[in-house]
């Protein structure tokens, strides 16, 4: 190229690209939580500090992790002791507590498509139910989810967990007829997203 503003010009737009892939050191940044329009999906928006502490500790396990059923969602499932209930089998736990759905499609790509899933395992939304969230909006992020993990990942098998009960006032001995009824509702839509 004998211009060389033109060929500077192109060299600027392939190199982060190109450049971006190779050297990351770690996950991309969460976005501001108070610019909703820098996350994707609709709902409530959840960050606490120790997520990106945990997606910095996943990051440092995407090579070992390559390949394996990977288990993604909230605290559910970042506190389940896999190796303990599925003993020998090559999983990846990327469940990260006080997570909600816009968190986990904002991670998606990174946290669980990256590793080149043989299965997902997902399980995330009750922290959606406790910041108000609507079914439409929980249900419309995990089509977007599943929509995601079919066009990135084609024929990989995805499991969807049913949403547990969660925020109970401390010594009571169940859920609220409120939250027993959206939960209902919820669950009863996530085949929906499935199809």
């Amino acid at each position: 190229m004998r211009n060389p503003i033109a060929a500077l010009c192109l060299f600027a737009l392939i190199l982060p690209s190109g450049l971006n892939a190779q050297t990351q050191s770690g996950p991309t940044p969460y976005p501001d939580a108070k610019n909703s329009a820098q996350w994707p999906g609709k709902g409530p928006i959840r960050w606490f500090g120790w997520m990106t502490e945990n997606r910095n500790a996943f990051w440092k396990q995407r090579q070992a992790d390559q390949g394996k059923i990977v288990f993604a969602g909230d605290s559910i499932i970042g506190g389940w002791k896999l190796e303990k209930d599925f003993p020998g089998k090559p999983l990846a736990n990327r469940g990260i507590g006080g997570d909600v759905t816009r968190g986990l499609l904002f991670r998606l790509q990174e946290d669980i498509l990256d590793l080149k899933p043989k299965a997902i395992v997902l399980e995330i939304g009750s922290n959606d139910i406790t910041a108000d969230a609507s079914i439409a909006d929980v249900v419309s992020n995990y089509d977007t989810i599943l929509e995601t993990i079919a066009k990135a990942s084609p024929g990989t098998p995805v499991v969807v967990m049913a949403m547990t009960p969660h925020g109970i006032p401390e010594g009571a001995k169940a859920p609220s007829e409120a939250l027993k009824t959206y939960l209902l509702k919820v669950n009863a839509r996530l085949p929906e997203a499935n199809k």
